[in-house]
């Protein structure tokens, strides 16, 4: 069972690192957790942190949650938890300049979101996202198979509305 007592504890901890590994529990943990409104309002503290790693850590695990609540959601809910995940991980890259995952789930996500959600430039704005996403995933097999999917998700797609067009 996980002790949520002990990752409250760190989020409110005078450590830089204990608040910087809280955020990443709250998010790895989030879905077992007893008190998940407990958890989320850890995190949205963290994000007003002092300390810029400890904010973009917990953007990112606000992204990273919403992606869980996506999945979790109906179809009338996804693009909601898409687009304010989406948000996170771009917060969470303006607090920490340096590469981290949230460059790579940001461009990910809003390819996933902009094949789903089709817009009228949708399959030129998806196509730049998923070319932004694979020089961020350089060197990642997993991240590349994940891109891969997009794709053919996206090809996919476009073949059903070329048929949905003759019918």
């Amino acid at each position: 069972m996980v002790d949520q007592a002990e990752i409250h504890r760190k989020a409110v901890s005078s450590e830089i690192g204990k608040r910087g590994e809280a955020a990443m529990r709250l998010r790895s943990d989030f879905a077992d957790l007893p008190d998940r409104e407990a958890a989320w309002k850890d995190l949205h503290q963290l994000t007003q942190d002092k300390d810029e790693f400890v904010q973009s850590r917990s953007y990112y695990s606000i992204g990273r949650i919403n992606i869980l609540k996506a999945s979790e959601a109906d179809e009338n809910e996804i693009k909601k938890y898409l687009d304010t995940a989406i948000e996170n991980f771009d917060k969470s890259i303006k607090e920490q300049s340096e590469y981290n995952s949230a460059v790579f789930c940001t461009l990910f996500y809003k390819s996933y979101s902009t094949v789903l959600f089709k817009t009228e430039q949708s399959e030129s704005e998806a196509k730049k996202f998923i070319e932004e996403a694979k020089k961020a995933s350089e060197g990642s097999e997993s991240k590349a198979e994940l891109l891969e999917a997009v794709e053919n998700l996206a090809s996919a797609l476009k073949e059903a509305d070329r048929y949905t067009t003759y019918l």
